[in-house]
Protein backbone atom coordinates (compact mmCIF):
# COMPACT_ATOMS: atom_id res chain seq x y z
CA UNK A 1 0.00 0.00 0.00
CA UNK A 2 1.29 3.44 -0.91
CA UNK A 3 0.18 6.58 0.93
CA UNK A 4 0.18 9.76 -1.14
CA UNK A 5 -0.43 13.28 0.10
CA UNK A 6 -3.30 15.00 -1.68
CA UNK A 7 -5.01 18.36 -1.60
CA UNK A 8 -7.90 18.44 0.84
CA UNK A 9 -9.68 21.35 -0.87
CA UNK A 10 -9.84 22.73 -4.38
CA UNK A 11 -7.68 25.79 -4.97
CA UNK A 12 -8.73 28.37 -7.52
CA UNK A 13 -8.90 31.96 -8.62
CA UNK A 14 -11.67 34.57 -8.87
CA UNK A 15 -11.99 35.81 -12.48
CA UNK A 16 -14.30 38.02 -14.52
CA UNK A 17 -16.00 36.32 -17.48
CA UNK A 18 -16.75 37.98 -20.84
CA UNK A 19 -19.81 39.72 -19.32
CA UNK A 20 -17.70 40.94 -16.34
CA UNK A 21 -19.43 38.56 -13.92
CA UNK A 22 -17.28 37.03 -11.19
CA UNK A 23 -16.74 33.28 -11.20
CA UNK A 24 -14.27 30.86 -9.65
CA UNK A 25 -11.93 28.77 -11.79
CA UNK A 26 -10.33 25.71 -10.15
CA UNK A 27 -6.62 25.32 -10.75
CA UNK A 28 -5.97 22.46 -8.32
CA UNK A 29 -8.99 20.19 -7.76
CA UNK A 30 -9.64 18.49 -4.42
CA UNK A 31 -7.74 15.17 -4.00
CA UNK A 32 -4.96 16.14 -6.44
CA UNK A 33 -1.78 14.20 -5.53
CA UNK A 34 0.97 16.42 -4.10
CA UNK A 35 3.25 17.97 -5.08
CA UNK A 36 1.24 19.54 -7.90
CA UNK A 37 1.76 22.35 -10.36
CA UNK A 38 -1.09 23.82 -12.39
CA UNK A 39 -1.26 26.88 -14.56
CA UNK A 40 -3.97 28.92 -16.15
CA UNK A 41 -3.95 31.67 -18.75
CA UNK A 42 -6.26 34.58 -18.04
CA UNK A 43 -6.56 38.13 -19.40
CA UNK A 44 -6.93 41.72 -18.33
CA UNK A 45 -10.63 42.59 -18.03
CA UNK A 46 -10.47 46.30 -18.93
CA UNK A 47 -8.44 48.66 -21.12
CA UNK A 48 -5.66 50.76 -19.54
CA UNK A 49 -5.14 48.49 -16.55
CA UNK A 50 -1.75 48.93 -14.89
CA UNK A 51 -2.22 46.19 -12.28
CA UNK A 52 -3.99 42.89 -11.77
CA UNK A 53 -5.15 41.34 -8.49
CA UNK A 54 -5.35 37.55 -8.22
CA UNK A 55 -7.60 36.30 -5.42
CA UNK A 56 -6.67 32.77 -4.29
CA UNK A 57 -9.66 30.64 -3.31
CA UNK A 58 -10.13 27.43 -1.36
CA UNK A 59 -13.19 25.20 -1.49
CA UNK A 60 -15.83 23.94 -3.88
CA UNK A 61 -18.00 26.35 -5.77
CA UNK A 62 -18.30 28.52 -8.84
CA UNK A 63 -18.80 31.90 -7.17
CA UNK A 64 -17.22 33.93 -4.37
CA UNK A 65 -20.01 33.14 -1.88
CA UNK A 66 -19.36 29.38 -2.15
CA UNK A 67 -15.57 29.50 -1.55
CA UNK A 68 -13.14 31.15 0.84
CA UNK A 69 -10.66 33.75 -0.41
CA UNK A 70 -7.46 32.81 1.41
CA UNK A 71 -5.05 35.30 -0.11
CA UNK A 72 -4.26 37.62 -2.95
CA UNK A 73 -1.34 38.51 -5.18
CA UNK A 74 -1.10 41.94 -6.84
CA UNK A 75 1.01 42.48 -9.96
CA UNK A 76 1.32 46.24 -10.36
CA UNK A 77 3.44 49.05 -11.80
CA UNK A 78 2.81 47.83 -15.34
CA UNK A 79 2.46 49.98 -18.44
CA UNK A 80 -1.20 50.50 -19.38
CA UNK A 81 -2.57 47.20 -20.70
CA UNK A 82 -5.36 46.62 -23.19
CA UNK A 83 -8.27 44.33 -22.43
CA UNK A 84 -7.34 40.76 -23.27
CA UNK A 85 -3.61 41.08 -22.52
CA UNK A 86 -2.64 37.61 -21.26
CA UNK A 87 -1.74 36.83 -17.66
CA UNK A 88 -0.40 33.46 -16.53
CA UNK A 89 -1.16 32.21 -13.02
CA UNK A 90 0.85 29.27 -11.73
CA UNK A 91 0.02 27.35 -8.55
CA UNK A 92 2.61 25.02 -7.02
CA UNK A 93 1.25 23.11 -4.03
CA UNK A 94 3.93 21.28 -2.04
CA UNK A 95 3.74 18.25 0.22
CA UNK A 96 4.39 20.68 3.11
CA UNK A 97 1.06 22.41 2.34
CA UNK A 98 2.69 25.53 0.98
CA UNK A 99 0.99 27.11 -2.03
CA UNK A 100 3.38 29.09 -4.19
CA UNK A 101 1.63 31.49 -6.57
CA UNK A 102 3.22 33.19 -9.57
CA UNK A 103 1.34 35.90 -11.50
CA UNK A 104 3.05 36.73 -14.81
CA UNK A 105 2.28 39.43 -17.37
CA UNK A 106 3.01 37.42 -20.52
CA UNK A 107 4.08 40.39 -22.67
CA UNK A 108 6.42 42.16 -20.22
CA UNK A 109 7.41 39.01 -18.27
CA UNK A 110 6.82 40.98 -15.03
CA UNK A 111 6.25 38.55 -12.15
CA UNK A 112 4.79 38.74 -8.65
CA UNK A 113 5.19 35.74 -6.36
CA UNK A 114 3.60 34.79 -3.06
CA UNK A 115 3.66 31.83 -0.67
CA UNK A 116 0.65 30.78 1.37
CA UNK A 117 0.89 28.32 4.25
CA UNK A 118 -2.21 26.13 4.08
CA UNK A 119 -1.42 23.88 7.03
CA UNK A 120 -4.35 22.84 9.19
CA UNK A 121 -5.05 23.99 12.71
CA UNK A 122 -3.69 20.97 14.61
CA UNK A 123 -0.97 21.97 17.02
CA UNK A 124 2.30 19.99 17.11
CA UNK A 125 1.24 17.79 20.05
CA UNK A 126 -2.05 16.77 18.42
CA UNK A 127 -0.29 16.18 15.11
CA UNK A 128 2.25 13.86 16.77
CA UNK A 129 -0.55 11.97 18.55
CA UNK A 130 -2.43 11.53 15.26
CA UNK A 131 0.72 10.25 13.53
CA UNK A 132 1.36 7.84 16.39
CA UNK A 133 -2.19 6.48 16.21
CA UNK A 134 -1.91 6.11 12.45
CA UNK A 135 1.38 4.21 12.81
CA UNK A 136 -0.24 1.78 15.28
CA UNK A 137 -3.31 1.25 13.09
CA UNK A 138 -3.62 -2.22 11.60
CA UNK A 139 -4.60 -1.69 7.99
CA UNK A 140 -5.36 -4.82 5.98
Amino acid sequence: MKVTDASTHSLGIVVLDAQNNERVVKLIPESTPLPAEKRGRFAYAYDNMTAVRVEVTEGEGTNRQEVTVIGEVVLDKLPPRVRGTPIDVIYRYTENQILEVDVIDVETRAVRQARLNLKGSLDRKRMERARSQLARANIN
